[in-house]
């Protein structure tokens, strides 16, 4: 099913028969859906696809602040590409099939920070948990992060 956006001349999401509505960079766009794989994947592409696969559930904890403090000006939807295409290129290392994660390489923000108001550190078990609201007053009713001592 497809929604149309702006009556029948203007863009929509969602799938009619073989074509596919998105928005990418603000800009509706329509085209032909992807076709089925046939053959198998290479080793490669078998490993690109495990390490996509890990980046996307290696952020996935991060997002509630970095859709906030990552590249703000971009839209929130490619906040979370820019960070994904980070992950792949600058923190998951793929060396003999094995994956490797460069902790000191991850980002969580990048761009112009807005800063800290009200910020409460708060130690659960063995992480510590940080709670605030940013410059433009969004409270953060979760952590922000969460730092797990070794």
């Amino acid at each position: 099913m497809a929604i149309a956006k702006d009556g029948i001349l203007g863009g929509f999401s969602g799938k009619v028969g073989n074509i596919v509505g998105l928005t990418l960079n603000g800009v509706p766009i329509m085209r032909a859906a992807p076709k089925a794989f046939q053959k198998p994947p290479t080793e490669k592409q078998r490993l690109q696809r495990l390490k996509f696969s890990l980046a996307i559930e290696f952020i996935k904890p991060f997002l509630q602040i970095t859709q906030q403090f990552f590249s703000q000006s971009a839209f929130s939807g490619e906040r979370r590409n820019l960070l994904i295409s980070y992950t792949l290129q600058n923190v998951i290392q793929v060396q003999d099939d094995e994956f490797t994660l460069l902790w000191n390489k991850f980002l969580v923000s990048s761009g112009d920070l807005s800063g800290f108001h009200h910020l409460d550190v708060t130690l659960q078990d063995d992480a510590l948990l940080l709670f605030g609201k940013t410059i433009v007053h969004k409270d953060l009713h979760n952590p922000m992060m969460r730092c797990i001592s070794s």
